[in-house]
């Protein structure tokens, strides 16, 4: 009933915002962005500054973190959907691609918004948001800080050599900091000069954090992550998806389903009404098996930690099941994909506890094995995880929530 409320007031948020826009009045879209806040849940009271965050899955679940782990004392969360700085982004550069013209309307609705509710910070989850760069440019005179909390991370060396290619276009980075999961990512967007290296910091994967020194109660389904045929293609101008791995992979693991009535096997698509795994879900329906359903967004961690196995591939839910002690399929069917396996897909290979699946008949033995054991865990410790987790989410200690509230203080001047 609350997300359906909250549904019902961002719309009516978004008209207002519109409606702001074409009679040329920037503090009805401030009003906008007012009624449709939301405030991160904290179990500490009087905070001292207000983080303004501009809601992104994944992104937002970093921030949750640190709130989880009472680390916010000085610190109020306040959520706000990006939309709005799309329905305004759009405005404009449909109109008349002006984009002072969008920078000194933005800069307007922040000065109205300051009014109302006193901002010290806003933090954005990707350096390439279009809609949201414009936030490194805001009036000085407002006072407000802009850090960007860069949450990809799953790039081998050709993906890396295609981002930097996009970099290298961008206009310098003129925001307060950037946060980054790992030192590869670091050294790449340093080597293109888009930031002064004094205003970018590892951190590390803050939602990460959950899954360290945790232990399950139960074990008691297969959790398989939903496929985007296109990750690791993103930056690759290439005409080929994911979408036969995919289904097959999926298909094998139905397969397995049926014959198994007994164990349970849940579905995560990564957000509701999600296109891009839209064949797999149908896959699933047509199925019709009552021991699989299918989860749409929200948070992955109790399922992630009361789960016997994982499936997924080139997402960080492998590095959050390492970081759990789960182990894991990917499947890397090498016959069929072996080139862009290696171009586009991270390599996992050094790990004992990820079982990288060369064809469909082997995600059945794989799964068969795993519940004919008897034994609830059977993850083995591995330094090589650990080699893994630093790598990809830099996060082998369970520390990047502090490591991430530290930056935010220090920028705010805490």
């Amino acid at each position: 009933m609350k997300q359906l409320l909250y549904i019902c007031i961002l719309e009516i948020s978004k008209i207002i915002s519109k409606l702001g826009l074409v009679i040329n009045f920037p503090i009805l879209s401030s009003l906008a962005f007012v009624i449709s806040l939301r405030f991160l849940k904290s179990k500490i009271k009087n905070k001292k500054r207000n983080i303004l965050i501009l809601e992104k899955s994944h992104g937002i679940d970093d921030i949750k973190q640190i709130s989880k782990l009472s680390l916010d004392k000085n610190l109020r969360f306040i959520l706000l959907s990006r939309g709005h700085l799309h329905i305004i982004y759009n405005f404009f550069f449909k109109k008349n691609k002006d984009l002072d013209l969008y920078k000194n309307y933005v800069n307007k609705v922040f000065f109205y918004f300051n009014k109302i509710i006193n901002i010290n910070l806003i933090i954005s989850f990707n350096l390439m948001y279009k809609s949201e760069r414009v936030l490194q440019k805001l009036d000085q005179n407002l006072d407000v800080k802009f850090l960007v909390c860069q949450k990809e991370c799953l790039f081998n060396e050709d993906v890396l050599k295609n981002l930097k290619n996009r970099f290298l276009k961008l206009d310098k980075f003129t925001g307060d900091h950037i946060t980054v999961y790992n030192e590869q990512f670091k050294s790449m967007i340093i080597s293109t000069n888009h930031v002064d290296p004094n205003k970018i910091t590892v951190v590390g994967m803050s939602r990460a954090d959950y899954y360290f020194n945790k232990q399950a109660k139960k074990q008691d389904h297969v959790l398989f992550f939903l496929i985007n045929p296109d990750t690791g293609l993103i930056n690759s101008n290439l005409n080929f998806s994911w979408n036969e791995l995919a289904e097959n992979t999926l298909t094998s693991t139905l397969n397995f389903a049926e014959k198994n009535p007994h164990i349970k096997f849940i579905f995560k698509a990564k957000i509701i009404g999600d296109n891009e795994s839209y064949k797999q879900q149908k896959l699933i329906k047509d199925k019709n098996l009552k021991n699989c359903s299918i989860v749409f967004g929200g948070n992955s961690n109790k399922l992630i930690l009361d789960s016997r196995l994982i499936i997924a591939f080139n997402s960080t839910a492998i590095f959050e099941a390492l970081a759990c002690k789960k182990d894991i399929i990917i499947p890397y069917f090498k016959k069929k994909f072996e080139i862009n396996l290696k171009k586009y897909i991270i390599d996992t290979s050094i790990s004992e506890n990820i079982y990288h699946a060369q064809n469909e008949k082997e995600i059945e033995n794989i799964l068969e094995n795993t519940f004919r054991n008897k034994n609830k865990i059977s993850y083995k410790y591995s330094e090589a995880d650990n080699e893994l987790l630093e790598k990809y989410i830099g996060n082998s200690d369970g520390n990047s929530s502090k490591r991430l509230v530290g930056v935010i203080e220090k920028i705010i001047n805490i």
